[in-house]
This record gives structure tokens, C-alpha cells and sequence, in this order.
């Protein structure tokens, strides 16, 4: 109905301007018609067009408006008929805009909600943060330059996508996680080679003598004892493709995850270093939220560095997920002892 609506419109007003009889302000609200017509068309599809539309719509009630005193106080052209038309639309306009203002005022109620869940976990990361810029602000900055380096050595891309082994797009989810289980089992093996060779360390299933972590580099230690975090949960995927990305499921590049605890922001940068060394590992993108100038209101005070990497062997190639981005977080084990699964419902909602 909009599409139609739309060409029509457009239809006659080219006819009128081709005969000159669209004046200056006439092309003005046409214009703003097509602008109206056009998102709310988009906003059928998305749910994020809806303010744009409304502001629109906005818009075209403003020069309604204007149209309507010109022509009471200035031409005094309007018949009693064209009088309750234009108090009609007005009244209209009126409601749309009342009802705009609640949405606004309720999606701005929602997000001081969500900074009040969020605010306890902020302060307690916040603390922990102080902490570690205190005792190793020097070795920040140096993880900073590094990063900055290895992005212009390996011409990174700032947002990467999930790809086919013919370099187009990933569209379907199920191929995304197809390729996910598949490199799962990989991913898990690379991750505990690095932490045995760099201090790393990992959730452990049954050790609670060294805080529930456990070290790989340890004498007996194995990683059938570590809590592996497993891939993306599907509904959590369709939520974030669908809020975040338009549903271009080529741009979740978190399906297949894992994470390295350290107990210094030194044993980072060496991670750093060997993961980049890896032959087998192509570094897609490295995101820096431990530098101290981030600001991390939107992470709830959570900070880490995420390393997003294709796995490039020739039994990848042959599997047919060589292109496939996985996530690696590096972070700080006091970092680490603080998340939890009701911390993170907290944060998702935030985000959302």
C-alpha cells in the first residue's frame, strides 16, 4: 500500500511540475510525503525505521500546519469545508506526535532502567580497572601501540564478516553453524597451545584450589578439565542478527568463541604476539577494550581484548571452513572472576 501510495504521489506531482503548477512550498510537503511514505514502507521490514518514519510523518504536519495559518491570516482563501479538513489532520498529527513522545519517553525509561541494573557491575569492574591502570598503566600503553601496529602490519579489517569458500557473504545461519561445529574441536586446541606457551589460563570444571581457574602450562594439567564456553546459543545469534546487523547473520563473527584468562596485562601482549606468529591463524580484527581511553559505559565496565581470526589449515580448506571467523577474548582473571550468567543477562539487556 505504501509502494503504491509512493509511485502515485511521485506520478503527480512530476505531472503538475511539468505543466508548472507546483509551487515552491507544494514541492516542499510533496517532498516530504515521499520521505513518509518511503520509510514507513521501510519500517513494514525494520523496526528500527519507525522513529524515522514518525519523524517524518512530524514533518509533514508542521507544514500542514504553516499551510493552514498562510492561509487564514495571509490569502484567506479557506471555505468552512477546507477549515474542518485541515483541524482533522491536525488532530491527527497531534495524536501521532503524543504518541511518538510516550514511545520516546518510555524507550528512555527503559534504558535508565538497565543503567541502574548495570550500575553495581560497572562500579565493581570500574574498581578493578583503577587497580590495574595504577599497577600497569605503562604496560597499557605499550598493549595499545601494539595493537595499533599489528593492525597496520596485517591491513585488518574494522568490521570483518563470515564468508563462503568463494569469498561471498554467508547468508544462512545454519551454514554459519555447520562451520561452527566443525571448528569448535579446532578452536579449543589452538586456545590451549597458546595458553600453555604464554601463562594462559581457563575455567576449570573441578579445581577450585586456584580460584576455579586452571593454568595449561601446569604439570598434569589437561583440557578435558576446562569449562570450554561451547558455541553461541542459536537464539541469542537470531536476537543479535536481528537487532544489530539487519539480519545479515555474515556479520556474527562470535558463533564460535573462546577465551584466555591472564593474571597480568603483560602475558596479554605476549599472547598477542604468539597468536599473530601462529602460520595456521590469519588476525582479522583486534578489539582494544583495555585501553584506557574507551569508554565503556555501553560494556557495563567490562574490558577485555578480542581477537577475531580465521583458522586457515589445509584440513580447514578441505572441510570448507577456512573463512570462518572465530573469537578469541583475552582478559584479566579478576576480570573473569566477576562475570557471571546474571551479570551477562544484565549487560544483554543494556545492549539491547
Amino acid at each position: 500500500n505504501y509502494l503504491v501510495t509512493l509511485v502515485w504521489l511521485l506520478v503527480f506531482a512530476c505531472f503538475d511540475l511539468s505543466r508548472g503548477r507546483l509551487q515552491p512550498f507544494d514541492m516542499l510537503t510533496v517532498t516530504c510525503k515521499a520521505l513518509f511514505f518511503g520509510l514507513n514502507m521501510l519500517a513494514a521490514f525494520r523496526e528500527q525505521i519507525f522513529f524515522e518514519a514518525s519523524l517524518a510523518a512530524g514533518a509533514i504536519h508542521f507544514l500542514r500546519i504553516v499551510a493552514f495559518l498562510y492561509c487564514v491570516f495571509v490569502s484567506k482563501t479557506l471555505s468552512g469545508g477546507q477549515i474542518k479538513l485541515y483541524v482533522l489532520r491536525l488532530l491527527v498529527g497531534l495524536l501521532q506526535g503524543c504518541w511518538v513522545l510516550v514511545l520516546l519517553i518510555l524507550n528512555q525509561s527503559v534504558k535508565q532502567h538497565c543503567l541502574e541494573l548495570t550500575r553495581p557491575d560497572k562500579r565493581t569492574y570500574d574498581d578493578i580497572w583503577e587497580d590495574v591502570t595504577s599497577k600497569e598503566g605503562e604496560i597499557l600503553v605499550s598493549l595499545k601501540e601494539q595493537i595499533r601496529h599489528l593492525h597496520v602490519k596485517h591491513k585488518m579489517n574494522a568490521l570483518p564478516r563470515q564468508l563462503k569458500m568463494d569469498g561471498s557473504p554467508v547468508q544462512s545461519l545454519d551454514h554459519l553453524y555447520a562451520q561452527a561445529a566443525v571448528l569448535e574441536w579446532l578452536l579449543r586446541d589452538k586456545v590451549w597451545q597458546w595458553g600453555k606457551t604464554t601463562r594462559g589460563m581457563f575455567h576449570s570444571l573441578n579445581n577450585p584450589r586456584t580460584g576455579h581457574f586452571i593454568r595449561a602450562a601446569e604439570a598434569g594439567s589437561a583440557s578435558v578439565d576446562v569449562a570450554w564456553p561451547g558455541i553461541k546459543k542459536v537464539m541469542r545469534a537470531v536476537e543479535k542478527s536481528a537487532r544489530r546487523y539487519k539480519d545479515d547473520v555474515s556479520y556474527l563473527v562470535d558463533v564460535t568463541r573462546n577465551s584466555l584468562m591472564f593474571e597480568r596485562v603483560q602475558d596479554i601482549c605476549v599472547c598477542l604476539e604468539t597468536m599473530c606468529s601462529d602460520k595456521d591463524v590469519v588476525i582479522e580484527r583486534i578489539k582494544n577494550r583495555m585501553d584506557p581511553l574507551v569508554e565503556t559505559q555501553s560494556s557495563a565496565g567490562y574490558r577485555d581484548v578480542c581477537v577475531n581470526l580465521r583458522i586457515n589449515t589445509e584440513w580447514t580448506e578441505h572441510m570448507g571452513c577456512s573463512q570462518h571467523l572465530c573469537e578469541v577474548q583475552l582478559l584479566l582473571t579478576r576480570i573473569a572472576k566477576n562475570k557471571s550468567d546474571e551479570g551477562h543477562m544484565r549487560y544483554v539487556q543494556l545492549r539491547n
